[in-house]
């Protein structure tokens, strides 16, 4: 049975990826008039990928790998 941390940070890594979904899809969307929009998207990525590094480690299954690599 997972523990809360494992459910907790399973739910958080879940919201965060429909938000990027959805700010990826708006900047795909704008950024056919902006193209710079596209590439604040691309670094947006970027920041929330460095900014979720910490809950990969708390998912099962994957903190294994996230000590191999650290």
């Amino acid at each position: 049975m997972p523990s809360y941390r494992e459910g907790t940070a399973m739910v958080i890594s879940v919201v965060s990826l429909v938000i990027y979904t959805a700010t990826v899809a708006t900047a795909f969307t704008v950024g056919r008039q902006r193209p710079a929009t596209v590439m604040a998207g691309i670094v947006l990525l970027g920041v929330m990928l460095l900014g979720a590094w910490p809950l990969i480690g708390l998912l099962p299954g994957v903190s294994h790998l996230v000590g191999l690599i650290t």
